[in-house]
């Protein structure tokens, strides 16, 4: 592979400050690829409605459970979105989608095809569902 400099190496940077790509304080000519690059869209999308967003990660594959522990004021009723950035195909993921009861599913434009196979209808689910589902407090994306 080729060799980058890491985040915060500013003598490798030739001293120009760089930030992930996915945040608002980047400069595209000047920023990182994350992560987070494949899911900006997602979260602006599902977070255009929120006043306040709050963000954690469990990015390990085998976490099973994530828990809120933020205190915040309703001052004005403003709305609270919690987003947790967790891998697509980890155990938690996996434990959300078979916890959405099939009658959801019309909602989210999805319809178990005659014949399906359920591998095929969990990645349609993976591919709509994601930002969409609350765990916990939690907005999931993967």
């Amino acid at each position: 592979g080729v060799e980058t400099c890491a985040p915060d190496d500013m003598v490798c940077h030739g001293g120009i400050p760089l930030s992930p790509c996915a945040s608002e304080c980047s400069s595209k000519a000047n920023c990182i690829p994350s992560i987070l690059d494949d899911v900006v869209e997602l979260v602006s999308e599902v977070s255009a409605d929120c006043d306040l967003v709050l963000y954690t990660d469990s990015l390990g594959y085998n976490v099973e459970d994530i828990k809120l522990s933020a205190e915040y004021r309703d001052d004005g009723d403003p709305i609270v979105c919690n987003f947790a950035f967790v891998p697509a195909y980890s155990t938690i993921v996996k434990s959300i989608l078979k916890r959405v009861p099939t009658e959801q599913y019309k909602k989210f434009g999805i319809t178990i095809k005659e014949g399906e196979s359920s591998q095929s209808l969990l990645e349609r689910k993976h591919k709509i569902l994601n930002g969409h589902l609350l765990y916990k407090g939690w907005i999931v994306i993967w």
